[in-house]
């Protein structure tokens, strides 16, 4: 396996490389003696660190500790930004003794905290905090490559928001557990309660709120206890019953204006709810 060292891609004075990569399809499974940010710009694909895969698409970071293997690959390419940190660019200058605590906890310092390897390595921002990551990613580049003077002095305070940014990431996970995490999803139920006449996938609404699409879904299936796709199915049967109740449309009609345009798969569904054909349905009721 390949190893890559910190002394071949980091220089010394500057303890820090950045680099943006285009239209990447594989990278094979390789180790090396530094951190690792890959931020994704653009595209979709599989990132593995030892033996945990994830899928990323845009707006998506990974950060890699020392030693951990980890490849990619992605079938139409990705566009992404990778940031090499030499562990002594990681001081007390750097972060304040609050953040070091808490970044220890996390396997980015696995160096340093071996049982950290457990938690997840891949932060998925929402809302304004991925605008800023995207404006806070393209300064550090070009800070990078022109290289103007006061350059390594503004890449530590932009990697000092980065690990903050990131750190706010990871605990994103709490707000989904405490008691307003209703208002987040009352606006996504109701989206979909509005619009399941159309076609409408689980990735346009979690591009709406700038979320991975598979983390997305696993989100709102751990909070209603059901898939993206069997909640709009409901949705759409149940409305497609009030209207065989209140009106007289055909139900060919009743069928395409709850969102269906298959035939087949409308009364499959209908009857796996309901346990009845909508015709039936219609002369008897529930």
């Amino acid at each position: 396996m390949i190893t890559f060292e910190k002394k071949a891609l980091i220089s010394e004075s500057e303890n820090i490389t950045l680099d943006e990569l285009a239209d990447v399809r594989f990278i094979e499974k390789h180790f090396h003696d530094f951190f690792e940010f890959v931020y994704i710009k653009s595209g979709a694909g599989v990132h593995r660190i030892q033996d945990v895969s994830y899928g990323v698409s845009q707006g998506d970071l990974l950060f890699i500790s020392c030693n951990q293997s980890h490849s990619y690959e992605s079938e139409n390419g990705m566009r992404m930004v990778n940031i090499l940190i030499n562990p002594a660019f990681i001081s007390s200058e750097l972060m304040d003794a609050e953040n070091i605590a808490e970044l220890f906890c996390h396997s980015m310092f696995a160096e340093f905290q071996p049982d950290a390897l457990s938690l997840k390595q891949c932060v998925h921002f929402q809302g304004n905090e991925h605008k800023d990551i995207e404006i806070l990613i393209d300064l550090l580049l070009r800070e990078y490559e022109e290289k103007r003077p006061g350059y390594q002095s503004i890449l530590q305070g932009g990697i000092r928001i980065l690990f903050s940014k990131i750190l706010r990431a990871l605990y994103q996970d709490h707000y989904f557990k405490t008691d307003t995490s209703h208002l987040f999803f009352r606006d996504v139920f109701h989206y979909i309660n509005e619009n399941y006449h159309r076609k409408i996938a689980l990735s346009e609404i979690a591009a709406q709120h700038f979320y991975n699409p598979v983390y997305f879904g696993k989100l709102l299936k751990e909070y209603c206890g059901k898939s993206f796709t069997s909640y709009l199915k409901e949705i759409r049967i149940s409305q497609a019953a009030y209207l065989l109740e209140t009106t007289d449309l055909p139900i060919s009609d009743i069928m395409e204006k709850v969102g269906y345009h298959d035939k087949k798969l409308f009364y499959a569904h209908f009857k796996k709810i309901y346990q009845k054909t909508p015709g039936k349905y219609r002369i008897t009721g529930l």
